[in-house]
């Protein structure tokens, strides 16, 4: 999902009761301004299929489920933002490849495997 459908999806629910193209103005001001959402937050829960995608897999690979306390930004001694999850440092390009917001995502990505490359777990 692209940024501006991500922050539509946000301001949506936050502002339905708003008149007009409320929401839509906002959205393309906030991504034009370079404001980023997280992907998730306090309370979700996040599935991590890193143990399918390694190029030695582990010998019984599991799915890691955790509910998120804690979100913020970090970056590296090159500017690089990574999402700090609870502790943990997240590239934000592994949402969606190791790292999904759904259990039914995470069994799909597991299940497709070596078809589109998301996983290697030969």
């Amino acid at each position: 999902m692209h940024l501006r459908e991500r922050l539509l999806k946000l301001l949506h629910v936050d502002m339905s009761g708003c008149e007009g193209d409320y929401a839509e103005e906002m959205a393309d001001y906030l991504s034009n301004n370079h404001v980023v959402p997280f992907p998730c937050g306090p309370g979700d829960t996040i599935y991590d299929i890193y143990e399918f995608v390694r190029e030695t897999p582990f010998p019984n690979p599991t799915m890691e489920k955790w509910e998120v306390k804690c979100i913020g930004f970090q970056a590296d001694r090159k500017g690089k933002l990574f999402y700090n999850i609870d502790g943990r440092v997240i590239p934000p390009e592994e949402f969606g490849k190791t790292i999904f917001l759904s259990e039914a995502e995470a069994l799909r990505a597991i299940e497709r495997g070596g078809q589109n490359n998301v996983c290697n777990t030969k």
